[in-house]
């Protein structure tokens, strides 16, 4: 049976996503209800939550487990089983393991063959691995809770605590297979040069910009923006026009986690995962920021319908006026990226934000646990947050590094000294 990760959307309505048949069939209502009850994650985490599930349900059914029934009646999965799922899990989805050789195969197809070897033999990343483990453990639990209601034997209870046992033993050989004996660690930054060239081509004027003049004030702002306050480019995408503060002592924007918004009119509608938060963008950002709403913005038919910040000037499938997607930022970086002659893309420039701001606290004499809960509050991360530990091990892996340089220097003077 062929089994589907399918999206639909109904109107403006949120995007609903459910598992299906070839038929384009509700596969369960189970497995309906368990990706209903999920609805309040983002929809990205709600795409990834029913691929991990699919890939649970076709295991099952490839290996002919009906686990209704082995749930109903108290059995769950044995431990070959468990151990045979945990170790199909480091595969890629789909993978086979037999291959049907022709009578006479040409060399192009022995060379087919060889590299459909490598690939099937290549198992995926740890952090692939442990959400399918994850979800098969949750997934049996939750089909526990709505069938077994009523009083149950405790050999229920002990097998499926076993099977969680099993499948958490392995979630967790997982990740030590996912750490490194010796981990390193490296900034995702962009050189100096790299940027002073990039602002130099995004003004409106430069040669070398390469979008057209329609749109050059706009994209000159989306990637300033980013810049500026490191925001995720799902944020920038929603940001509407009453979310900027453009008078008072301290010029803000702020950064909203709306999880459904009626008045976007965009198929794809981008979401925003973490906290509430306020961001400050620069002063000449912000002024041009004003500008490209009061003077750029008006001019596209069809803004008026909605106050979201960045509108599309292009017709592109009767889009003109209608917010732009993330798709079209992502364009403008691949655009640029062509330009610059290296890749550089929205997120880089959120990392970029953050080595920076991890600088500025060090020169302005903050201690780490004040850059962290200044880090936290610009960010919009939750107080018990482990993202800002990322960059603390930036920051200790050069100090380390420079330390090694000075302990090599000093070992080669004395080196020389004696001779």
């Amino acid at each position: 049976m062929d089994i589907k990760v399918k999206r639909f959307v109904v109107g403006r309505g949120r995007p609903v996503v459910e598992i299906v048949d070839s038929n384009n069939c509700i596969y369960s209502p189970l497995v309906s209800l368990y990706l209903t009850i999920k609805e309040e994650f983002s929809h990205n985490t709600l795409m990834r939550v029913a691929y991990e599930l699919r890939f649970f349900l076709v295991w099952l059914n490839n290996n002919s487990i009906n686990l209704v029934d082995r749930v109903k009646s108290g059995e769950f999965l044995n431990d070959r089983e468990v151990a045979r799922f945990a170790e199909d899990s480091k595969r890629r989805a789909g993978s086979e393991h037999y291959l049907t050789i022709p009578a006479r195969p040409t060399e192009k197809y022995l060379s087919n063959v060889m590299h459909q070897l490598v690939r099937r033999e290549t198992t995926v990343a740890p952090g692939v691995t442990n959400g399918r483990l994850r979800r098969a453990a949750d997934y049996i639990s939750f089909i526990h809770r709505e069938l077994n209601r009523h009083v149950l034997p405790d050999c229920f209870a002990i097998n499926l605590s076993r099977n969680l046992s099993l499948l958490e033993t392995a979630h967790r050989r997982e990740q030590y297979r996912g750490q490194s004996s010796i981990e390193h660690v490296e900034g995702k930054t962009i050189s100096n040069e790299i940027m002073d060239k990039l602002f130099s081509i995004i003004h409106v004027n430069h040669p070398d910009n390469p979008f057209s003049e329609s749109v050059r004030a706009r994209n000159a702002i989306v990637v300033k923006l980013l810049v500026d306050t490191g925001i995720r480019r799902g944020a920038l995408a929603k940001l509407k026009i009453s979310d900027i503060s453009f008078h008072g002592r301290v010029r803000k924007i702020l950064i909203r986690r709306s999880r459904w918004d009626e008045t976007d009119p965009r198929k794809n509608k981008p979401e925003h995962k973490t906290q509430d938060h306020f961001c400050y963008p620069s002063n000449e950002t912000t002024l041009e920021l004003k500008r490209y709403i009061e003077e750029y913005r008006p001019l596209v038919p069809g803004s008026e319908c909605h106050e979201f910040v960045f509108v599309a000037e292009k017709n592109s499938r009767g889009t003109k006026g209608e917010p732009i997607s993330v798709d079209t930022i992502n364009y403008i970086f691949s655009r640029l990226s062509a330009v610059l002659g290296t890749r550089i893309y929205p997120h880089i420039l959120r990392h970029c934000w953050n080595e920076r701001f991890s600088d500025l606290g060090k020169e302005s004499g903050l201690s780490p646990v004040e850059v962290d809960k200044y880090r936290k509050l610009l960010m919009g991360w939750s107080p018990t947050s482990e993202m800002p530990e990322r960059y603390n091990k930036i920051r200790d892996v050069e100090k380390s590094q420079e330390i090694a340089r000075l302990h090599q220097r000093d070992m080669m003077s004395g080196f020389k000294d004696e001779k």
